[in-house]
């Protein structure tokens, strides 16, 4: 486990990874001033369009990315909006994989994004307890006195 703090953006980061494994990662990025929040248009960003926008960021640094969109379970981060999906992916030749990305919007600015990434024949095996790490994540407001 590592956790990084960027003092210049706020983001607050908690990488999970197993030593035995090339392609198992959990990470939770916590991210005040989310850009993917921002509108064009005035109205308030939805949690699916913004998870569309980052998952189009994302896909550049990948051989193959792409959106399965038929992932039956619908994953939040406590009781803030949230959007998931499940990629399948090839990060460099041969290494194919799935990854699951939860983004929750936490209010008008900041943003909670949760990946679990695996080869694509452990995916499904340690889903289950990566469901366990979604629910226990909570963000608790600091309080000032």
């Amino acid at each position: 486990m590592k956790s990084t703090h960027d003092n210049v953006t706020g983001t607050i980061e908690v990488v999970l990874e197993n030593p035995n494994s090339s392609r198992l990662k959990v990470s939770v990025l916590y991210n005040p001033n989310e850009e993917l929040l921002k509108s064009q248009t005035g109205k308030p960003v939805i949690p699916p369009k913004a998870l569309t926008k980052m998952e189009k960021e994302m896909s550049p640094d990948y051989i193959f990315f792409n959106s399965t969109g038929q992932f039956r379970h619908k994953y939040s981060i406590q009781d803030y909006p949230s959007a998931s999906d499940v990629i399948d992916y090839e990060k460099s030749k041969g290494k194919l994989g799935k990854m699951l990305i939860v983004f929750a919007k936490v209010n008008d600015k900041d943003s909670l994004t949760f990946t679990y990434s695996e080869s694509k024949r452990l995916f499904y095996k340690n889903l289950s307890n990566t469901s366990q790490i979604v629910k226990s994540i909570a963000i608790l407001e600091e309080i000032s006195q």
